[in-house]
C-alpha cells in the first residue's frame, strides 16, 4: 500500500510536490517552486523571502518534519525524483537537507546545474554556484536514473523519456510490490519526441498501474500547433523580414532554439543565443551530452555589463562570435537574435532598422503578471516600430491526448495535477472505466 500527499500543483499550474510513502520509505515526486503562491506575498526583486521559515509560515513550502536543513526531528525522505528541469518542478530542493539524493535523467540533472551555475541564491540557499574564486561548487547529491529500474527503499523506480518543451523530461513509475503508481510529469504528444511519449504509454500500460498522476495544463485553452508548424510560420516571417529578426522563447527550450537555428541557416542568417544558453550548451558538452547542433555554428549575444560573472567569462573564452549591441547593429540583416523583455535596454544601441520583426515563441499570458510583462514588451516594440508575431507550440498534452493516454494506460484511479481545472476531468473521462480522484492540499490518499 502507498500513501500519496500533495503539497503543490493542486488546482494550479506548477509547484508539484508529491510525497509517496510505503512502509518506512518515502520519496517525493518533484519538489517545485510555486510561483503563484509566492507572488501573493512577494514582489521580486524588491520584496523576497529572506529565510526558509518565511516560506513555511506562509504555506508556500510544506511544514514537514525532517526534510529541511537543520531539522533532525524525523528521518528525511529517501530521495526526490525530478521529472524535468523547469523550476516549478525542482527549485525548492535548495532548502532540503543536502544528503537527500536528487534523482533524474542525466540531462535533467545537468540542466539544473547549468541554470544554478548562472543564478543567484534564494533566501541565501544554493543548489550549486560558480564563482571566479572557487569555480563550480555543487551543494546537492545528484544521482542519475538511467534506462534500468533503481531501488530506493521499498520502491522500484523506473523513468521513461517523454516529450516536453525541455530535453531530458521523464515520466516515472513506482512499484512497492503491492501498488503501482505512474506519474507523467509534464508531457506532450505533438513535439519532436512524440514517439518517446507513446513508448511511455506502452511501457506503463503493461504495468497495469493502480494510480496515474497526470498533468492537465492543456485542459483549457489548448492550441493545436506542432513544432513543425512553428518552423513553417516563423520561416514565413523571416522570409518577409529585411531587417533584424528578434525571437523570444524559453531559455532551455532547445527544440525552439534548434528551430530558429535551422531557419537561420536556411535564410542565410545566424542565430545568436544568450549568455545563459551558451553556457548551458558548453556545460552539457563538457558532460558528454550530445547536443542537437554545434555551438560553433551560433553567435552569442552579450548584454552590456560593468563586470562579467564567472559563467560569462567562460562563454567569452570558449566562443569565437560574441556580439555586443553595436555588433548586432552592423549585422542586422544577417542575424536572428534571441531577445526577451529583459534584453530590451539593449535595443536602444542595436537600433533595429525599419523592416525588423519580433517573433514571440512562448505561451500567451494567462496571469495578471504575465499580461503586465506582455504589455511592457508591446510598449517597447511600439516604440521601436517593430511588429509582433506570436508563433508557439505548447509543451503540454492537449485534452484529447490526455484522454487517449488514460484510455491506453487504463489505471484504476486518475489523479489530475498541474491544472487549474481538475474537476473537468470528472465529466471529460466519465465514459472511461476509471475513477477520478481530485487531490487537495496535504490530503492523504491511500491505495
Amino acid at each position: 500500500m502507498v500513501e500519496l500527499s500533495f503539497f503543490g500543483g493542486v488546482g494550479e499550474i506548477g509547484g508539484n510536490k508529491i510525497r509517496v510513502i510505503s512502509s518506512e520509505s518515502q520519496i517525493f515526486l518533484d519538489f517545485g517552486k510555486n510561483f503563484a503562491r509566492e507572488k501573493e506575498y512577494f514582489e521580486e526583486p524588491f520584496l523576497s523571502p529572506r529565510e526558509l521559515r518565511h516560506l513555511i509560515h506562509l504555506g508556500i513550502l510544506p511544514d514537514l518534519p525532517g526534510i529541511y536543513k537543520g531539522d533532525d526531528s524525523a528521518p528525511p525522505p529517501d530521495a526526490v525524483v525530478v521529472s524535468h528541469a523547469h523550476t516549478d518542478h525542482y527549485d525548492p530542493i535548495r532548502f532540503l537537507k543536502d544528503e537527500i539524493p536528487i534523482m533524474g535523467s542525466k540531462m535533467t540533472n545537468n540542466l539544473i546545474l547549468a541554470r544554478e551555475y548562472c543564478g543567484l541564491p534564494q533566501a541565501g540557499e544554493f543548489i550549486a554556484k560558480f564563482t571566479k574564486g572557487n569555480g563550480r561548487q555543487c551543494c546537492k547529491t545528484f544521482d542519475e536514473i538511467g534506462s534500468k529500474p533503481v531501488r530506493v527503499g521499498n520502491f522500484e523506480i523506473t523513468q521513461y523519456p517523454v516529450d516536453h518543451s525541455i530535453p531530458g523530461a521523464r515520466g516515472t513509475a513506482l512499484d512497492d510490490g503491492e501498488t503501482r503508481v505512474v506519474y507523467t510529469g509534464d508531457i506532450r504528444f505533438h513535439g519532436p519526441r512524440a514517439k518517446d511519449s507513446m513508448d511511455f504509454l506502452e511501457f506503463t500500460s503493461s504495468m497495469e498501474p493502480d494510480v496515474l498522476i497526470v498533468e492537465g495544463t492543456g485542459m483549457q485553452g489548448s492550441r493545436m500547433n506542432r513544432e513543425e508548424d512553428v518552423h513553417a510560420k516563423a520561416m514565413e516571417v523571416v522570409d518577409h523580414t529585411n531587417g533584424l529578426v528578434l525571437a523570444g522563447y524559453p531559455v532551455f527550450d532547445f527544440d525552439r532554439m534548434s528551430t530558429f537555428a535551422s531557419i537561420a541557416e536556411d535564410t542565410g542568417r545566424k542565430l545568436a543565443v544568450s549568455m545563459k544558453q551558451a553556457f548551458a550548451l558548453l556545460h552539457l558538452e563538457s558532460q558528454g551530452i550530445r547536443l542537437p547542433f554545434d555551438l560553433g555554428d551560433l553567435a552569442v549575444f552579450e548584454r552590456f555589463k560593468q563586470v562579467r560573472y564567472a559563467h560569462e567569462d567562460e562563454v567569452v573564452n570558449a566562443c569565437s562570435d560574441v556580439l555586443t549591441a553595436e555588433d548586432v547593429n552592423r549585422r542586422q540583416e544577417e542575424m536572428i537574435i534571441t531577445f526577451t523583455l529583459f534584453d530590451m535596454n539593449e535595443s536602444i544601441d542595436i537600433d533595429p532598422k525599419p523592416g525588423s520583426a519580433y517573433i514571440l515563441s512562448s505561451s500567451e499570458p494567462f496571469s495578471e503578471e504575465m499580461w503586465i510583462s506582455y504589455d511592457r514588451l508591446r510598449n517597447w516594440l511600439k516604440y521601436l516600430g517593430i511588429p509582433l508575431y506570436q508563433v508557439h507550440a505548447s509543451g503540454h498534452a492537449r485534452p484529447h491526448d490526455i484522454k487517449e493516454m488514460v484510455k491506453r494506460v487504463s489505471p484504476k484511479v486518475v489523479v489530475p495535477i498541474h491544472t487549474e481545472c481538475p474537476e473537468l476531468f470528472n465529466r471529460y473521462l466519465s465514459d472511461l472505466d476509471v475513477e477520478v480522484s481530485i487531490p487537495s492540499y496535504e490530503n492523504k490518499m491511500r491505495f
